[in-house]
């Protein structure tokens, strides 16, 4: 596991888990945490940012699979 955090005003935290599929394959998993413990930012702000940087991290993922494709 690889984990970023940055300590700006929403305190992110990226997590890269990576698991041995088969000898010649990997699979990465990208979880995107808030340490934020507000409930008005859990409930409210919270969901929404998690949905854009899902959104931002898949179109990233699919761009390199096109610059890279084997």
């Amino acid at each position: 596991m690889l984990a970023v955090e940055s300590e700006s005003c929403l305190r992110p935290r990226i997590e890269f888990h990576f698991d041995n599929v088969k000898e010649d394959e990997c699979k990465m998993k990208v979880q995107v945490l808030f340490r934020r413990r507000s409930y008005l930012f859990q409930y409210t702000l919270g969901p929404l940012l998690q949905f854009l940087a899902r959104q931002q991290l898949q179109r990233s993922l699919f761009l390199l699979r096109m610059v890279f494709p084997y």
